[in-house]
C-alpha cells in the first residue's frame, strides 16, 4: 500500500467517528444559593444556547 492510501483510510476513519454522533455530554453545574453577577456569563451563556451550540447538557 501506497503512504496516500493508507492517508486515506486513516482520513476515512476519523470522519465517521465524528463527535456529532455522540450524545450530548452531561455537565452539572452547581451555583451559589444566591444570584450573583459572577454567574453572568454562564446565564447569558445558557440563555443564547452556547452550550447546546457545543452539544454540551448543562444542569
Amino acid at each position: 500500500m501506497g503512504i496516500r492510501r493508507i492517508i486515506l483510510i486513516i482520513l476515512v476513519i476519523a470522519l465517521e467517528s465524528t463527535p456529532s454522533a455522540m450524545a450530548a455530554e452531561k455537565i452539572r453545574v452547581q451555583l451559589k444559593w444566591i444570584h450573583q453577577a459572577q454567574f453572568a456569563g454562564f446565564y447569558v451563556a445558557m440563555d443564547k444556547g452556547y452550550y447546546a451550540k457545543e452539544d454540551l447538557d448543562v444542569v
